[in-house]
């Protein structure tokens, strides 16, 4: 197999002229230096693909820190007869970073479905004559509307049009003059603003069937 980043060179760091494999193995018996010398090597490549796939430069950052902690106290899982290092450290770190999308995506998707049953039952009861459904109904759109005016105006408007407004997204996007995928963008990030809010949310746009 084919020893990756190999260097006959002198000068630097000790490491500097250690091969990619080596390197995990003085990971293994706890050389911080070696890990440094393999973060510096790979981190740029680790991050770009993190980010690629979280779409999130926090995450991302999160997925490439977790990763080297794995690496760091499990270095020893490299198997060397089944690639080099650098692929076995890109692989942790594809997987960690689908891991963590996959799990905010459905956190979206239960926000998303939560606020929407919820304005959704208040346009069903628009008709309603009954005057405690009508109070409910106002008490739960304002304050839904309040939480949505916390968030950035880039955000806030999207997010109102489709859940206090009732607009499809190309509606939005014809109203605010957006791409389509701009708009589905910025409501999915205003809905993860809203995360802090989500407990608050669910008590209060509660309404009576």
């Amino acid at each position: 197999m084919n020893r990756s980043h190999c260097s006959a060179e002198r000068g630097g760091s000790v490491t500097d002229s250690v091969c990619d494999e080596d390197l995990l193995q003085l990971i293994c018996g706890g050389d911080e230096q070696a890990l440094n010398t393999f973060y510096a090597r790979h981190g740029a490549t680790a991050y770009a693909l993190a980010l690629k796939i979280c779409q999130n430069s926090a995450d991302a950052q999160i997925v490439v820190s977790d990763v080297l902690v794995e690496l760091w106290q499990h270095a020893k899982k490299f198997d060397g007869s089944r690639g080099t290092a650098r692929t076995y450290f890109l692989i942790l770190i594809r997987s960690r970073s689908i891991d963590r999308k996959r799990r905010d995506d459905s956190r979206n998707m239960r926000r998303h479905v939560f606020i929407e049953a919820n304005t959704d039952s208040i346009r069903r009861s628009q008709d309603d004559g009954d005057p405690a459904h009508r109070l409910v109904r106002r008490e739960s759109r304002e304050r839904l509307a309040m939480m949505v005016d916390q968030l950035p105006a880039s955000y806030a408007m999207p997010v109102r049009l489709a859940f206090l407004d009732g607009l499809s997204h190309p509606q939005i996007a014809d109203r605010l003059r957006i791409p389509l995928g701009t708009v589905k963008s910025r409501i999915r990030r205003g809905l993860n603003e809203l995360r802090e809010q989500a407990n608050c949310c669910r008590e209060s746009l509660e309404v009576i069937a």
